[in-house]
């Protein structure tokens, strides 16, 4: 038996019920690998290879989580760095085969 509190004379149990949202909070309407889903007819083959290709490169560098605009910076920034390193190792591999040719 409960023991009542002076000036009462009843017992009240009070339960809460937590109810949960039946739509998500956070609604992802907009995800950006909607366009990621490669077409497989009407485009020239060439075309269609062109597009594999990029899919293929957005997967493998994970590019595909960005937005365009910051692909295009991502772009603008690393391509120059990119094709600076490549040409310094194109012209670092010239040196040599001419330092390997005259130390004949």
């Amino acid at each position: 038996m409960t023991a009542l509190s002076a000036g009462s004379d009843s017992h009240h149990e009070v339960r809460t019920t937590i109810t949960y949202p039946t739509t998500p909070i956070m609604a992802l309407t907009k995800t950006n690998t909607d366009d990621l889903c490669l077409p497989t007819t009407g485009y020239n083959p060439l075309i269609l290879r062109w597009k594999k290709f990029l899919y293929r490169y957005h997967l493998w560098t994970g590019l595909y989580m960005l937005e365009t605009h910051e692909r295009i910076a991502f772009h603008i920034v690393v391509g120059p760095v990119m094709l600076a390193a490549c040409l310094y190792v194109g012209v670092f591999f010239d040196g040599i085969v001419q330092g390997w040719r005259s130390s004949d």
